[in-house]
């Protein structure tokens, strides 16, 4: 923890030094660089310390309460849960979950000024930007499309796509693709796909796609992102006909997570095997995007600290459902074992009151794990999309010291946030991607949690496929 603070301590002092031009002396570095984290350390270390303490006792007495009645105690029934039979993403950490894994737990990693984007005063902002990113391929496909939409839309003559529509779809493309011959390779192996010629029995339907776009994304660019997935299947090296497809706007990761998990219940529920295609992307490094985060009072600038990051990022995760007893040895068990979800809401928005208060965040966690029906006795890690601001950090630092207390906060504790800022409707399904990475490559289950919205908190539990429920 001390390398971290320390990190973002000098990458904020450096920044507001070289942005203001400021002539640095030699007691400044002692004062900054040296004196100012190990200071800042003792004192996130002497409250979390403080708040373990008090809140003890009625951690001590939860337990016993959930065994007193049965409403507590049906929570721990191990519920539906969804095999992750593929997934991949895209950051600006990593162009896959390893490697954003290895980047994002090394804690170096960390937004920088933008070239572009700029504050009202004049200054670059702290952005997370994809550097590599190439989106000329991209529009140049929806060059293309966009003669088709206009001839049957007239009023969206001469409208282009913004920045942050082709940024996400660049980011998605990759992931996008990887997953798609994924699905052609494994769902046939799974008695999933068509079944062949001359066999009677009920064809499954082979794949629903479900898109949670940007709501912040128009009418117009919303069709045309439809096009554009529209080609990107007919270009892979499967049969799409007949997928069905569920497209709607949302607000953030939080209402997309619940969909996915509420959409897999619903189908466990009915017995019905088909998988889901899950797709997510955005990026707020657009002008307008912002300007919006400006007015909100919600971006990171010299003035208000305490804003967030503009980030990128995007993420595709095909699931089954499955509580099947073959599940443990059926060709989807090599993926990762997602649980059910629990969610949330503070009273108040995080931050506001200057006081840090964890209870919300916990509870959200409590729940998840109790909904595993699982006893781990280790955690192979936590993920979670919170950032640099104290008030996310010590959030989830308290709840995991309550929750898991082995656990090595400093090695095995990622936050998306910290190197990758807000990735937008994709924070969570890409920090759920890291989670089945960190348990299949750690053998053991990963807690994943978001923090990082003002008021919603989600919590799920990813395991690996061979290991079982205990309850």
């Amino acid at each position: 923890m001390l390398a971290v603070i320390t990190v973002v301590v000098w990458a904020v002092t450096l920044w507001r030094w070289r942005v203001t031009a400021h002539a640095v002396a030699t007691q400044d570095v002692v004062l900054y660089l040296l004196a100012l984290p190990l200071l800042l350390f003792a004192v996130v270390l002497a409250a979390m310390r403080l708040r373990v303490r008090r809140h003890a006792p009625a951690t001590a007495t939860a337990p016993a309460a959930a065994s007193a009645t049965p409403e507590a105690a049906e929570t721990h029934a191990p519920a539906a849960s969804a095999l992750l039979l593929a997934a991949s993403l895209q950051l600006p950490v990593g162009r896959d979950a390893c490697s954003a894994l290895a980047t994002l737990a090394a804690g170096t990693t960390l937004p920088e000024p933008d070239e572009v984007l700029r504050d009202d005063e004049g200054f670059p902002l702290l952005t997370a930007r994809d550097r590599n990113l190439d989106i000329e391929p991209v529009r140049a496909v929806l060059q293309d499309l966009q003669a088709a939409l206009v001839f049957r839309q007239v009023g969206w003559q001469g409208r282009q796509p913004s920045d942050a529509l082709l940024r996400a779809l660049a980011l998605l493309s990759g992931p996008l693709a990887e997953v798609l011959e994924t699905v052609a390779q494994r769902l046939p192996a799974c008695g999933l796909g068509p079944h062949p010629a001359g066999d009677d029995r009920e064809v499954v339907p082979t794949c629903t796609l479900y898109w949670g776009m940007p709501a912040t994304w128009t009418e117009f660019e919303q069709a045309l992102a439809q096009s554009w997935l529209a080609r990107m299947l007919e270009e892979a090296s499967l049969s799409t006909a007949g997928w069905p497809l569920i497209v709607e706007p949302v607000e953030g990761p939080t209402p997309l997570l619940l969909r996915i998990d509420r959409q897999i219940a619903s189908w466990h529920e009915a017995g019905r095997p088909g998988p889901l295609l899950a797709l997510a992307c955005d990026s707020l490094l657009d002008e307008q995007r912002v300007r919006t985060l400006a007015r909100q009072g919600r971006l990171h600038t010299t003035r208000n600290p305490q804003g967030v990051v503009p980030g990128e990022g995007a993420a595709v995760a095909l699931f089954v459902p499955g509580n099947r007893p073959d599940d443990r040895t059926s060709p989807t068990a090599s993926g990762a074992r997602v649980h059910r979800m629990a969610m949330r809401q503070r009273s108040e928005p995080a931050g506001t009151t200057g006081r840090v208060d964890s209870g919300t965040l916990l509870d959200t966690a409590r729940e998840a794990v109790a909904r595993t029906g699982l006893t781990p006795d280790h955690w192979a890690g936590i993920v979670t999309d919170a950032d640099l601001r104290h008030s996310c950090t010590t959030e989830v630092m308290e709840t995991v010291m309550q929750l898991c207390p082995t656990l090595d906060v400093a090695e095995q504790c990622v936050r998306l946030g910290l190197a990758c800022g807000d990735t937008g409707v994709a924070g969570g399904l890409c920090s759920l991607v890291l989670g089945a990475a960190q348990a299949l490559s750690e053998t053991g289950p990963a807690l994943v949690m978001t923090a990082l919205h003002p008021r919603d908190r989600l919590a799920v539990v990813v395991s690996p496929p061979t290991i079982a429920a205990t309850a």
